[in-house]
């Protein structure tokens, strides 16, 4: 089942077991059970006289088992990481496990697809964060089995963010490709490299100061940033409930 097809094909699809969803609250559920699924299933393999496409049938079961293992295992260890970021903060804050499903193949879309809905208790208006605490967007559309998430990036979205080092609050807005813009006093110095924070609580990592633009005319300057991750490479995303 792919989840892309309730958004109307735009986006290239990772093809997924869509019902396997988690609620992390945020400790994500042991994989013991399923361990001892694919030992039972291990088990007749090598002991019943089954037939060749029982044999095979059963192989393929094992093999499921197996991924979902992994996959529990890939959670609770990006888990535990994102309570480590954000600390006593965590216990006041409960997620939703997803996977993205499906990303634009454009990059001026900025827009991914997971597959939680509102079977999982996902709405609109929600955060979505991935890896260390970083925040990727907000979901703006929600089916049953998925919802639609625009990137901060996105020309549309705008966010309150502060930046800890020069103690300055401004409002990121998107540029689209991956990119966001600040405009904040050009008599406060901000260095490049300086993280850039969503306005909490919680307060997420939106990325990492990678330009300042001081302007010709005016009392501002432009500062750039974007997000510090391939989203590509990026498998499984938090949706923040309680945001």
């Amino acid at each position: 089942m792919f989840g892309a097809a309730v958004w109307g094909g735009r986006f290239v699809v990772r093809p997924v077991d869509t019902a396997f969803l988690y609620v992390v609250e945020p400790v994500v559920r042991s994989a013991d059970a399923i361990r001892r699924q694919v030992g039972w299933v291990f088990g007749t393999l090598t002991n019943a006289p089954y037939q060749a496409q029982e044999i095979r049938e059963l192989r393929i079961e094992k093999s499921v088992l197996e991924a979902r293992v992994a996959l529990l295992e890939e959670v609770r260890r990006e888990n535990d990481e994102l309570q480590r970021v954000l600390g006593r903060e965590s216990k006041d804050i409960q997620f939703i496990f997803a996977r993205i499903i499906a990303y634009s193949p454009s990059a001026l879309d900025d827009y991914l697809l997971i597959d939680g809905g509102s079977k999982a208790a996902v709405a609109m208006g929600m955060s979505v964060v991935a890896g260390e605490a970083i925040h990727l967007g907000t979901v703006v559309q929600v089916g049953v089995d998925s919802a639609l998430v625009r990137l901060l990036s996105h020309p549309k979205e705008k966010i309150r963010v502060f930046m800890p080092e020069s103690g300055v609050s401004s409002v990121a807005e998107g540029e689209g490709l991956g990119v966001l813009k600040i405009q904040v006093p050009a008599s406060i110095p901000v260095r490049e490299g300086e993280p850039v924070l969503s306005v909490g609580p919680p307060e997420f990592l939106i990325g990492y100061i990678e330009k300042v633009e001081k302007l010709d005319a005016g009392p501002f300057q432009m500062l750039r940033t974007s997000h510090p991750l391939l989203l590509g490479d990026v498998r499984l995303v938090y949706v923040v409930r309680n945001n």
